[in-house]
This record gives C-alpha cells, structure tokens and sequence, in this order.
C-alpha cells in the first residue's frame, strides 16, 4: 500500500507541476470545467506532438501495425458496458 500512495503522491507533484508551468489546464474552466478535458498550452502540445510521433516510430514503421483515426465524439451506447 505504501508503494501505491508514493506513486500517487509522484503523479500529484507531477501533475500540479505541468499545470502551474502551462503544459495543460482544465478546458472550459471559465465555464465551470467539463471533467476529463484538458487545453494544452504551446509545451504541452509540443510534448504531446513528441510522444505521437516515438509511437508512430514504434508502432508504425518500425513493427508495421496500421494507423487508424477514428471520430472523437460516439453515441452513447458505444459506451454502455
């Protein structure tokens, strides 16, 4: 258990640290916030644009899996267990 909340403690400090330096903050905080949705500011989405392109190394050239793109809005029986 101890293992477990050092882990959660590193992902907190982690956390807390990328939003106070602008990797990414809550979308529509302005608005209330919507749970689950993040703005990423020009580091952020760097970053994000960084870790895209290692698994597009990874996974697409290197072990030949296909890409696909899908929508990011389904309905909502797509979700039901």
């Amino acid at each position: 258990m101890a293992k477990k909340e050092k882990t959660r403690d590193k992902f907190t400090i982690i956390n807390e640290l990328a939003r106070r330096r602008g990797f990414f903050w809550q979308s529509y905080k302005i608005y209330g916030g919507v749970s689950g949705f993040a703005t990423y500011g020009p580091l952020g989405a760097k970053l994000k644009q960084n870790i895209e392109k290692k698994l597009r190394e990874l996974f697409v050239n290197k072990l030949g899996i296909l890409e696909i793109e899908s929508p990011i809005i389904a309905p909502s029986k797509v979700f039901e267990a």
